[in-house]
């Protein structure tokens, strides 16, 4: 038990106060920006009400092999997020090999269709894949019903390009990097596969 008191000292008995402490440490995100791994792009993680990009909660830097670690998110907020990666950051072009910088204006994008403040969550693959997720979900949010929420239509686009182009999870397996020997075809080695 805990007696508050005044600057003089005195408490008040038989008098109740309330108050509200907020314990609840900032939130963090972690996952991999993938066209191939892709170095040094920018990652912003913002509130999204489905619509309506929100106020940024965070940004980060990818990694020399696309991984963005423990982005830290701003708090007081709970709901969807929208993450986009690029501005900056190259990768190499399988084909060629050659590295590729990206066009200030070309951003990859996901979404988080729940979010608790406070919870860490990851990994959260950005690909071209969950770009083509995402706009399928914005054309179905243009045209959502009264029973529709973010978190089922997002499922729909995602199961949508999960079965059209047989990869098993877009949203959380990363993608296998692409000089890594494979005797099986791997749920991470089809997502590069695909991707290359």
């Amino acid at each position: 038990m805990a007696t508050a008191v005044d600057s003089l000292g005195h408490d008040t008995p038989g008098v109740t106060h309330s108050f509200e402490i907020d314990n609840v440490g900032a939130g963090t995100i972690s996952g991999v920006v993938w066209k191939g791994p892709i170095a040094n792009a920018t990652v912003n993680v913002y509130q999204y009400d489905g619509h309506t990009r929100g106020p940024l909660l965070g940004t980060g830097t990818t990694d020399a092999n696309g991984a963005y670690t423990n982005v830290a998110l701003g708090q007081g907020y709970n709901g969807p997020l929208l993450i986009e990666a690029g501005l900056t950051g190259t990768y190499t072009e399988e084909a060629s090999p050659a590295q590729v910088s990206l066009d200030i204006d070309r951003v990859l994008r996901t979404v988080v269709p729940h979010y608790q403040d406070g919870t860490g969550i990851g990994p959260v693959v950005v690909s071209p894949l969950t770009t083509f997720a995402y706009s399928l979900f914005s054309w179905r949010m243009d045209h959502a019903t009264a029973q529709d929420t973010v978190e089922s239509l997002w499922a729909v686009a995602v199961g949508a390009m999960q079965a059209q182009f047989a990869v098993v999870d877009i949203e959380h397996v990363p993608p296998a990097p692409p000089n890594l020997p494979t005797s099986t075809l791997s749920s991470s080695a089809r997502y590069a596969l695909v991707l290359t």
